[in-house]
Formats: structure tokens, sequence, C-alpha cells
């Protein structure tokens, strides 16, 4: 989500990441965001600058002649969104942007333990679609993810690390259940820079401790990949996460993060 999107290999026949525009210090991207019900073609951009308006009219251009009707920016610091603008993008959701240092120097606060019947495990892409269903139920529909969009959340940086929240000894689930995910967090990592990518909760098990020790899990991954920072965003709206961020000593960015929308082709 917000990390930048790094091309590692794989068998996948999904749409990989396509150039649309280019110009001196900057590229305008076609990728992808998988929902549970739609995917989403996203424009993002990667540049040393802030874009010109004419890169973004000319990668829109060529976005309609693959029959695209819809686009929606990647998350942009609030300060990239004004040539966006001029090209006809309106806003969607607002994000608030947070990061916690994770430098050898600094500790890893320490999170009300969770219930004696959860663990935190790390697993695998073979979880995937339990870890769907979560956040199904955790994020609204613009913003949750299927099982490929996990994938590709985990797959966005050069090296990355699902942690699963699971219940070892019933606590309402059907004795037939076999360690069942209540949450996860999904932390990757691009030299010295991690980003904490997913993090979700089963609303059935919120605020019992699980999203903070999700989230410590996380910090203490980005300090032994040696990262210097750990980021993180969430909507404005998600009062709930803002104050679990906070908690743990994530500090606000001076600038927000929006998303963009811009209709392409008439029905």
């Amino acid at each position: 989500m917000l990390a930048p999107k790094h091309n590692k290999g794989s068998g996948s026949d999904r749409p990989k990441r396509l150039l649309l525009a280019k110009e001196p210090g900057c590229i305008a991207e076609l990728s992808y965001w998988y929902g549970a019900s739609v995917t989403r073609p996203m424009l993002g951009v990667r540049c040393r600058k802030i874009p010109s308006e004419r890169l973004i009219v000319r990668a829109l251009d060529e976005a309609a002649t693959l029959g695209i009707r819809t686009v929606f920016t990647e998350a942009i610091p609030e300060w990239m969104a004004s040539p966006f603008i001029g090209a006809g993008f309106s806003l969607v959701d607002t994000l608030v942007l947070m990061s916690h240092p994770t430098g050898i120097f600094t500790s890893v606060p320490r999170p009300p333990s969770p219930p004696a019947s959860i663990r935190i495990v790390r697993a695998g892409p073979n979880r995937f679609r339990e870890l769907a269903e979560i956040d199904a139920r955790a994020f609204s529909e613009f913003w949750n993810l299927s099982a490929v969009g996990l994938e590709e959340a985990e797959r966005a940086t050069p090296t990355a690390t699902t942690f699963v929240a699971e219940v070892i000894n019933g606590d309402g689930f059907d004795s037939s259940d076999t360690h069942p995910a209540v949450g996860y967090s999904i932390v990757g990592t691009d030299r010295r820079v991690a980003y904490l990518q997913r993090l979700a909760v089963d609303p059935r098990f919120a605020r019992r401790g699980i999203g903070a020790a999700l989230a410590c899990a996380a910090i203490r991954r980005a300090r032994r990949s040696f990262a210097s920072v750990l980021w993180v965003n969430t909507p404005v709206g998600n009062e709930a996460a803002i104050r679990l961020y906070e908690s743990l000593g994530f500090q606000r960015a001076r600038w927000p993060l929006v998303v963009l929308k811009r209709d392409l082709l008439e029905d």
C-alpha cells in the first residue's frame, strides 16, 4: 500500500506494472488493487519531483486506450496531488501517515498482553485465503483485500514477513477449528525503510490487545531488519487504529496521503 512496488519473480498470470508515460525524472505506471469483490486499476508515479500535469494526462490517455473506464491513484502525498487535480481527478479518501523509529537505540513498546488463548506466529501465503476473510470483516469494501491482494502486499518490498494471531485453545471457536486466525499483520522492508503494509483484527476479537501485539511484532521485525523507521497509513476515519498506533509511539507526519479518482470512459 504505502511501500514502493518491488517486482519479484512470479509465475502468476496477473497483470504486472505497466509503463504508461514518462518524463525526465518521473514515470507513470498502471497497477491494480485486488479487492475481495473488485479489481481497481491504479495510477502510480515514481518521481524525484512533483510530476507534471502533462505526464498525468498522457498516462490517462494511454490507460483509456487499454479500455480502462475508471482509474484511482495509489496513496500519494497531499502535496503531490496538484497535477492530478489539474488532470481531472477528484478526492476519494484521505489517509493519516505515521512513523515509528526502529533504530537499534530505540525501544520497542510493550503492548498489553493478548489473551492467553492467542499466540502470534509467522505465516506464509498458504494462509492468505483465511486472512482475506478477516480482512473483509475488518475493512470496508473499498479498502479490503483478497488473498491475491495480500500476496501483492507481501511482494511489494524486497523482504516481508506476515504475522498471524491465532487461537490455540478455543475462545469461542468450534472445537473442530484448527488454530483459526483472528488477526494478522504484514511488514516489509526496502533497504533501511520498513512498511506496516497491513494490519487487521477480526472485529469479533477487537479490544483484546491483539492489534497492539501484531503491531509490536512488526516493529520488532523492522528493527531486526536494520530499518531506521517503520511507516504506516490508515484512513482518517479509522480512529481506533490511529489511537492504537499513537499509543505505541507512532507519530503523525506533517502531510496526509490522499487517494484520487478519475473517470475515463462513459458507459
